[in-house]
C-alpha cells in the first residue's frame, strides 16, 4: 500500500446521487477518513477535471464509485466525468491493489456495471445505507486504510457497538 496516499475518492452520477455522495463523505470523515467528493471539494471556477485527475493520481488510495443506473448510463458516454473517472481508475488500479471498491446504490443490474468494475466484489448500498457503511468500514479496517485520530463521536460509538 502506498503509505503517502490516504484519500478516499467518491465518484458518482450528478445530480442523481449527490445526496448519497455527500452523506457517505460526511460519515467517513466523522470516522477519521480523508474523503474527496466534488460536491464538497470543488469550488466555483475550479478547473475541475485537472483537480479530479490530480486527486485521483497523487492522493487517492481508494476509488468508491456509487454505481446506479444513472452512473452506468454516464459511464458509457465519453463526454461525462463518470466516463473519465472510471477510465482513470482502471489505470490507477494497476498500481494500487483493491483500488476500486464499488457500491451498488439502486436496483441496477450487476451485469450492466462498467466493464472495469463488473468483476469486482461490490457492497450493496441499495437497501440499507447504514449496513453498507458498516461493510465499507470493515473493509477499510481489513485493508489498513489510514485515518486520522478522531474524537469519540456518536458515529464512532454507533460503529463500535453495531
Amino acid at each position: 500500500m502506498e503509505s503517502d496516499k490516504q484519500l478516499i475518492f467518491i465518484s458518482h452520477a450528478q445530480p442523481e446521487e449527490d445526496y448519497l455522495a455527500i452523506w457517505l463523505a460526511s460519515k467517513l470523515r466523522l470516522l477519521g477518513y480523508d474523503v474527496w467528493v466534488d460536491k464538497d471539494n470543488l469550488k466555483k471556477g475550479d478547473a475541475f477535471w485537472n483537480e479530479i485527475e490530480l486527486k485521483m493520481k497523487n492522493e487517492s488510495i481508494r476509488f468508491i464509485p456509487l454505481v446506479s443506473q444513472a452512473y452506468i448510463d454516464k459511464s458509457l458516454n465519453k463526454n461525462t466525468g463518470v466516463f473519465l473517472e472510471v477510465s482513470l481508475s482502471k489505470v490507477i488500479s494497476k498500481k494500487i491493489q483493491n483500488y476500486v471498491l464499488p457500491l451498488k446504490v439502486d436496483a441496477c443490474s450487476f451485469d450492466d456495471f462498467p466493464i472495469s468494475i463488473l468483476p469486482l466484489d461490490t457492497i450493496d448500498f441499495s437497501k440499507n445505507w447504514g449496513k453498507g457503511l458498516k461493510e465499507i468500514i470493515e473493509e477499510f479496517e481489513l485493508q489498513g486504510i489510514p485515518k486520522s485520530n478522531v474524537s469519540n463521536n456518536v458515529l464512532n460509538q454507533w460503529f463500535k457497538y453495531l
